[in-house]
Parts: structure tokens; C-alpha cells; sequence
């Protein structure tokens, strides 16, 4: 009896050690061996947002002070500066020529009239002659043969030339003028380069428009300070420089307009093929001798009166 006293009073004490030992004082919990989650903290002082570890986003600033600008990595555009301290040059390394661009095969033929060449030719037929320089120079060269046969000048002409150094659109020039009784001219036509007459080559067939940019070139100010265009000067120089037979004032076929039309200061330009090549080669030289005259002194606008005919506005 007294045995089973002491088992019943070691039962009871182990149970009263389980209920002390339980979470809370349940005696019904089991023990949790992690750590009790604390309570989220309200992010800036809002106790309903849930709590994230993302870093809070800053606020657009405003752009130049500007509250509705978006925010942007981008840089800002720089306003284009004068080249060389010239206002009159642009602010670009793309040659002035004309707007309308250039076909790859014109291109490539312009670049091989500016490279050097060699001719040395004794009695060699003139066909035999186009074929060499073709070959030598990657290009299309071919004769108008229709128009040459009419002033007597046949693919087996003979032709003796000895030309070195030199360019081939000089060299080319220079054993054309040696064929008697003929006036002859290479003009870019139909993709190719076309030996033909001075005659045909000014024909309305052969008449190409370009429009020049010559912003830089017609500026002017007048004596009371005002800013104007002047084209006539730039029309005059270019109609003496170039071949006067072929402008419409000399009963040629050759037109030139100035016109400012709307933010673009132009010449419209309607003429053979040659003639358009030395436009460029002027406006480029004309150019060329500005920039020099920067250099050496401030540049400024030249100083002419509009003439009261013409009806220059200011600008």
C-alpha cells in the first residue's frame, strides 16, 4: 500500500513541472523552439502599409524649374557653337554642295574625276582609249557615238596624248580638245560618264536642278544696321565665273533663282551637268576664302544697301 502511495505523489509532481513549463501557462500548447515574430513596424507613420525592404522612392525634382518636366538621364542638347568663331559657317562637317543626294554611281564618278591619272597613247584608237581609262579607274565611260559621227568623229579615231600627273577630269578634258574640228564635253548622264558634244550637253535634255545652300553666303547689313539677304551678288559672280553662254540672260538655257523660303536660304540652280561642277568647285573656293579671313580678322556681316528695285526685306 505504501508503494503504491509513493508512485501517485511522483506522477503528480512530474505533471506540475510539464504545466510550469508551458508557453502562456497552457498545459494543452506545445513548445515552440523558434523565436516570436515581432510586430511590423507602419512605415512613415502609416500603420496600414505593409513593411518592405525596397528603399523608399526619392521625388522627381523639377528640370530647369519646370514641376510637369519628367526626370531624364539624358544630357542636355548643346546649342551648336560657330566653327572657328565664323557665325557664318555652320556648325557641321558635312560639306555644302547641294540638297538633292547624290547616286552612288555619281559619287563614285566625281571621286575618280579627282583622282590622278596617267595617259600615254600613240595612234590608239579613241574607243581602245575609253576602255583603258574605264578599267583603270572602276567607272562607266561611254561615247555618245550617234552625236559624235555627226561631226565627223568615228570610235577608231586616232588619239596621241602624253599626260601625267594630273587629274582625270583635267587629262580628260585637255585630250578631248585635241580632236580637231569637234567641240567636245563629258557630262554624268544616265548613270554613266558620256563623251558627246558641247552642243548636246547644253540641251534641255541635259539640264539638271540642284538647290544650293548658301546661307552662309548672302547675308548682309545694311547701313542702318538692318540684316538682309543679298543673292544678287552671289548670282552676278557665279554667272561670270561659269561659262556666260550658258545662261538664259545670254540666250542660254541656265536659270538662277535666290529664294529664302521659310528657315532655308538657297540657290535653285537649272543647268548642264559641267556647269553645276564648277558651282561647286566655286562655292567651295568662295568658302574656303572666308574661313582664311576669319582667322585674320573679327568676322562680320558685309555692309551693303539692298537695291530699292529689288525689293529686299530685312530679316
Amino acid at each position: 500500500m505504501s508503494r503504491l502511495l509513493l508512485s501517485c505523489c511522483a506522477a503528480v509532481s512530474v505533471a506540475a513541472l510539464v504545466v510550469a513549463r508551458a508557453p502562456g501557462g497552457d498545459p494543452f500548447a506545445a513548445p515552440a523552439a523558434t523565436k516570436p515574430v515581432p510586430k511590423a513596424q507602419p512605415v512613415n507613420g502609416n500603420p496600414f502599409a505593409v513593411p518592405t525592404t525596397a528603399k523608399p522612392v526619392t521625388k522627381a525634382q523639377p528640370l530647369d524649374g519646370n514641376p510637369f518636366a519628367a526626370p531624364t538621364t539624358a544630357k542636355p542638347v548643346t546649342k551648336a557653337q560657330p566653327l572657328d568663331g565664323n557665325p557664318f559657317a555652320a556648325p557641321t562637317s558635312k560639306q555644302f554642295v547641294y540638297y538633292e543626294a547624290e547616286s552612288p554611281a555619281e559619287k563614285k564618278t566625281r571621286a575618280a574625276l579627282d583622282a590622278p591619272t596617267t595617259m600615254e597613247f600613240v595612234e590608239t584608237p579613241l574607243k581602245d582609249v575609253i576602255d583603258y581609262l574605264k578599267d583603270f579607274h572602276h567607272i562607266q565611260i561611254q561615247l555618245d557615238s550617234k552625236e559624235l559621227n555627226k561631226l565627223g568623229v568615228a570610235d577608231d579615231t586616232q588619239i596621241t596624248a602624253s599626260l601625267k600627273e594630273m587629274t582625270l577630269r583635267s587629262a580628260l578634258g585637255l585630250m578631248l580638245a585635241k580632236i580637231p574640228n569637234a567641240e567636245l564635253t563629258f557630262v554624268f548622264h544616265d548613270e554613266v560618264l558620256l563623251i558627246t558634244t558641247k552642243e548636246r550637253a547644253q540641251s534641255y535634255e541635259f539640264l539638271v536642278t540642284r538647290v544650293y545652300d548658301v546661307a552662309d553666303l548672302v547675308a548682309c547689313r545694311d547701313s542702318k544696321g538692318q540684316v538682309w539677304d543679298d543673292y544678287e551678288t552671289l548670282i552676278k559672280t557665279i554667272t561670270q565665273a561659269t561659262d556666260p553662254n550658258t545662261w538664259e540672260q545670254t540666250s542660254g538655257k541656265g536659270t538662277i533663282t535666290g529664294a529664302s523660303l521659310g528657315a532655308a536660304k538657297v540657290l535653285v540652280v537649272s543647268q548642264g551637268w559641267e556647269i553645276h561642277e564648277e558651282i561647286s568647285g566655286l562655292l567651295k573656293k568662295i568658302r574656303e576664302a572666308a574661313g582664311k579671313r576669319a582667322v585674320e580678322y573679327p568676322p562680320e556681316f558685309p555692309q551693303r544697301d539692298p537695291p530699292k528695285q529689288a525689293g529686299c526685306r530685312g530679316r
